[in-house]
Formats: C-alpha cells, structure tokens, sequence
C-alpha cells in the first residue's frame, strides 16, 4: 500500500508537469545581457498575420483598376547572436515584386532589415550595420533622412507615429523607384503595411492599419 500511494504521487506529477503550459519565449539571448526592445519583442519569434489588403495599378485617380489583395505575413524562423535577434520575414499577395520581404535585425538600439538570408548573418554583420539604414529606434521618434548610395542612387527612410505603434518606411530609386512600409506595435507585432513599384504605371498594395 506505502509503494502504491508513493507510485500514485508519481504519476500524478508527472501528469501535471505534462499539463503544464510551456515557458514563455525569452526575450533575451542566452547568456547576453541585454533584453530585446519592446516594441520589436513581437517579430521575433515564428507566427503569421492575416490582413485585408487592395492593390491599385495605374497612373492619376481616373486611370487606375483597384482590387482586393488578401496579404499574409509570417516570421518563418529565428535566430539569436550575441548581441542580435534575427527573423526570416516574408509576406504573399503583394502584387508588385517588393523587397519587403527579407531578414529583420534587433539589437538594443534598433530595428533594420536586410536582404541577406537568416543563415548568412553573423556578429561581424550586425557589427557593420549603418545607423543610417536603421529604420526604427528602440525608442522611436519622428524621422525622414535620405542617405546616397551612388551618384545616382538613393535610399530614403522614414518614421511616423501610428496610432499606439510607429511605421516605418524604405524607399529606393535604384532601377524603378520601390519601396515599402510596415507599421508596428508592441502588442501585436505587425499591424499594418503598403508597398510600391513605379514604372510606366505604379503599383501599391495596402494592408492592415497604415496612414
């Protein structure tokens, strides 16, 4: 009867360490110090959001076609380095080819994005990473700068409050002039965005809550 209650006790355990919900996901690298900014804490780590979205094609008011664009965002996976979160952030139904899609950088000071593939990032990169290609802080402000690539190409960004988040935008006109918005807050991650192609005709899709 002892080795019975005692096996009883056991079983019960394990049945409620079980049943127990899993840890919440840290918001620190193992072994760093420091703790990811709040508002970018959402985007790291893997989930989707589903949006309402339209994409216009054409030139001025009385020369377009408007539809609805469904768009699906997702952060596929993560990494951690020593001192930078990394997310695979990709988005479909954006019609337009756009280079929203790509690899977000966190470090304590701020959010970027690159077009270099999660695997391919190391410390040496986010140590080369250019406050000027930041596109938002950790402790956001109203911003617009535009940087030069060469001497005919340039980048442009931009941050606006939204709301109880802040957006912030990239824009180039290298080939064609592109370029994309994504609007965030600390609750829900992504809440919003627009991206754009300027050729003969302009295409934008937007999606979720954007100014």
């Amino acid at each position: 009867m002892r080795y019975d209650g005692v096996k009883t006790l056991l079983v019960v355990a394990v049945a409620a360490c079980a049943a127990a919900p899993p840890p919440p996901i840290s918001n620190r690298p193992e072994g760093a110090s420091e703790a990811i900014p709040s508002l970018f804490a959402p985007l790291f780590r893997p989930r989707t959001w589903s949006f309402s979205g339209e994409t216009r094609v054409g030139g001025d008011r009385n020369n377009h076609t408007t539809r609805s664009s469904p768009v699906d965002c997702a952060i596929k996976s993560t990494r951690t380095l020593t001192h930078a979160w990394l997310a695979d952030f990709a988005c479909t139904g954006i019609v337009a080819d756009q280079p929203i899609d790509g690899t977000l950088i966190a470090t304590t000071a701020g959010l970027w994005h690159v077009t270099e593939p999660i695997g391919a990032i190391t410390d040496a990169t986010v140590a080369k990473l250019s406050p000027l290609a930041m596109l938002i802080d950790a402790d956001p402000h109203p911003r617009e700068h535009t940087t030069a690539v060469t001497d005919t190409e340039q980048e442009s960004f931009a941050v606006v409050a939204a709301g109880k988040g802040w957006c912030a935008s990239y824009a180039t006109n290298s080939g064609d002039d592109r370029g994309w918005t994504i609007c965030l807050d600390a609750t829900n991650g992504l809440v919003g965005g627009r991206a754009f192609w300027s050729g003969n005709e302009t295409t934008t899709t937007q999606f979720g809550a954007v100014p």
